[in-house]
């Protein structure tokens, strides 16, 4: 009996210790996806970064162009659409 007994505490010392290798190998994946997510974050941060100033200045020039060519573009389809329609145009 104390023979079995302590072949049964030796092989539940065993699975403890392939349960804490199992246990230590799931931390360890665990830490390096947080470093990765970590590092994912960070880049994000820097790519979320407000832009300079001079490159704001020119983003709104952009944009005010691109505002007064629409308008134009539809002056001229309105414009066009009033006089083709037979209405009061000269």
């Amino acid at each position: 009996v104390e023979e079995t007994l302590g072949k049964v505490v030796e092989r539940l010392k065993v699975l403890e210790s392939e349960e804490k290798a199992t246990l230590r190998k799931k931390l360890a994946k665990k830490e390096v996806f947080l470093d990765l997510t970590r590092m994912e974050r960070d880049r994000a941060e820097k790519r979320i970064m407000p832009p300079k100033p001079m490159l704001e200045a020119r983003m709104h020039e952009i944009i005010r162009d691109q505002f007064a060519t629409s308008m134009n573009e539809f002056m001229a389809n309105i414009n066009s659409g009033a006089g083709g329609s037979g209405g009061a145009s000269g």
